[in-house]
């Protein structure tokens, strides 16, 4: 009767700690958007989730993003982190099955004759085989399987992550790549034109018609274009060293390949804005957080467990004898089952402290969720107003340069006519300049933008959904 009633007041103990505990607080999340509205100006959807890059049509790309796949040192992190993670998975589903262990020992001695009249040799022996088995009553260790199953998810979801972000990098580098060489043609281009101004200036200069002034202000455009060459050869060579970090590859070893000078490649995006704002849930780090806080939940889970008891089943059986010889008689067989159970009392609050800490650790992470949540919206908005305005500007950019050539075409003509002063033309000169480079950046923001989206997408929006 007595430990009946211990048994029952370490019952109720446990079960008031419990209700005194603090609940998982459900998930709280801001309303979403139910879609980002389209402003009519997109027709085509987003392209599948994966392999958007193919879109380009661009070989050497395809190129650099399977040798990024195959040697990019985080993918190889990720994966090994992967393999981590499912042996730890597969270590705690193993506790659901007993242990079995055998044991045998040989143990001759022979006796003094001093002390027993005699030297008898016995030839004691056993051998056995053990097994031990934890019933799990409370769930405790279902809930530590489910704690690491969730982590080991995560894990891929962390591969899924590398693989978006180091795929948009790849992608971002290359495009770079492409602008700086094609603005490096076009400073060439104008150049051959300000070398031409410049040789009408000196032979009108020569001839007396024109100011040694105009000479100089064609010199000062010419050289000064000039002068912007090496910064952007500079900005093509370290956009290949990225290229070749985010690949895995020596970078000279890709210099070569890239440094011939490619377009930038003709595509232009056009998207469906009809997303759903739910979309962002299939983002890796958006689904790396909910699988972290399901772990989490797990851990706090198996903290409240360990308030409760441990039931066991042991049991064995075996051989034991004084003779080698009749070692394996049916007599000399023995056995055992010896069911168990093992409930800490008492631990200085340690139990308490520790699933407190598990509480204050799950919200953690719910915070995080929301926090993933909530940046996932914000750079996904982000993107879409990026793409949208760059698309706006592309037009007023083209506008823009077709009237700087057809002011610097009148200009150079009243100029020779006597007409207009040389600095129109100074100034017509570096607006082709200022604005064909304007269009070329603007050609390679539409498509990292674009990548971009698909980023913050976590992959893009298939057509089919």
């Amino acid at each position: 009767m007595k430990r009946i009633f211990i048994f029952c007041l370490g019952l109720l103990f446990a079960v008031a700690v419990w209700g005194q505990m603090p609940q998982i607080r459900p998930l709280q999340l801001d309303s979403l958007p139910q879609q980002w509205a389209d402003s009519g100006r997109f027709e085509q959807p987003l392209p599948s989730k994966d392999a958007w890059w193919q879109q380009f049509n661009d070989t050497m790309l395809l190129h650099l993003i399977d040798l990024a796949v195959d040697n990019n040192a985080d993918v190889v992190t990720a994966i090994n982190n992967i393999e981590l993670a499912r042996n730890q998975y597969r270590n705690a589903v193993a506790d659901f099955f007993p242990t079995v262990d055998m044991q045998a020992s040989y143990s001759p001695t022979r006796q003094s004759m001093a002390v027993y009249g005699n030297n008898d040799i016995s030839r004691y022996g056993n051998a056995s085989i053990n097994a031990s088995w934890e019933i799990d009553i409370f769930g405790t260790i279902r809930k530590e399987a489910e704690y690491y199953k969730k982590s080991y998810l995560a894990t891929r979801e962390q591969y899924h992550a590398v693989m978006v972000s180091l795929c948009s990098q790849v992608g971002i580098a290359y495009i770079n790549l492409r602008v700086y060489q094609t603005q490096k043609d076009v400073t060439y281009t104008n150049l051959e034109t300000q070398k031409a101004t410049l040789d009408i200036t000196e032979a009108r200069y020569n001839a007396g018609l024109a100011s040694q002034l105009d000479v100089a202000q064609a010199k000062t455009v010419y050289y000064s274009t000039l002068a912007s060459i090496p910064s952007i050869e500079s900005a093509i060579l370290q956009q290949i060293n990225q290229i070749g970090l985010l690949v895995g590859d020596i970078p000279w070893e890709l210099r070569d390949k890239l440094i011939v000078p490619q377009p930038i490649p003709q595509f232009t995006p056009k998207l469906n804005l009809e997303i759903p704002a739910k979309v962002i849930r299939q983002r890796p780090d958006i689904r790396v957080a909910e699988l972290n806080m399901e772990a989490q939940a797990n851990k706090l889970q198996l903290s409240r467990r360990e308030w409760f008891p441990q039931f066991m089943i042991n049991g064995s059986i075996g051989f034991e004898s004084n003779e080698f010889k009749n070692f394996f008689k049916q007599e000399n067989m023995t056995w055992s089952v010896a069911p168990a159970m093992k409930w800490n009392l008492f631990s200085g609050m340690k139990r308490y402290y520790g699933t407190q800490s598990e509480q204050i650790n799950y919200n953690e992470t719910v915070e995080k969720y929301n926090t993933a949540i909530h940046n996932a919206l914000l750079e996904v908005d982000n993107a879409l107003i990026m793409y949208q305005k760059a698309l706006i500007q592309i037009t007023t950019n083209e506008q823009a340069f077709e009237q700087a050539k057809l002011s610097l075409e009148l200009s150079l003509e009243l100029y020779m006519k006597g007409l207009q002063s040389f600095q129109t033309v100074v100034d017509s000169q570096r607006n082709v300049l200022s604005y064909e480079n304007s269009v070329v950046t603007t050609q390679g923001s539409i498509i990292t933008y674009f990548i971009q989206l698909y980023q913050a997408l976590g992959g893009g929006y298939p057509t089919n959904e």
